[in-house]
């Protein structure tokens, strides 16, 4: 799997990815979402126990999670 840009596009609304912040050099797992009331693009991460938070970094790049194993 390969980096994407934010630049070049984004995954689609919802979509659950692994993201990458520039700015501090972390990793999260979350989505993108457009703002209801926009069309503001905002990305949230998955906090403890499954709860959401807004990411306030700047979020570069990300990239779609591999299909998961299957069983035999």
């Amino acid at each position: 799997m390969k980096w994407i840009s934010v630049e070049d596009r984004l995954p689609g609304d919802g979509k659950r990815v692994l993201a990458y912040c520039n700015k501090t050099g972390k990793y999260f797992v979350g989505h993108v979402s457009n703002h209801y009331l926009s069309d503001e693009v905002y990305w949230r991460h998955e906090g403890a126990r499954g709860a959401m938070y807004t990411v306030t970094s700047k979020v570069t790049h990300w990239m779609p999670f591999p299909e998961p194993a299957r069983g035999e």
